[in-house]
């Protein structure tokens, strides 16, 4: 067990490049997700806003 261990520790750039790696396929649809929730909520905002500027009831 502490040969893993010291095996971790002296590779632990090396392991966290190649998790990285491995996972992009999963953060990048992640990232696309969170960017269209915040231009939708974005968009839903400035709607409601402009509703209130208007002086519209919402």
């Amino acid at each position: 067990m502490s040969a893993l261990i010291e095996f971790i520790k002296k590779k632990k750039k090396l392991i966290i490049i190649v998790s990285i790696t491995l996972l992009i396929p999963y953060i990048i649809p992640m990232i696309e997700l969170l960017v269209e929730m915040i231009l939708a909520l974005g968009n839903y905002v400035g709607t409601k806003i402009r509703y209130i500027a208007d002086g519209k009831i919402c």
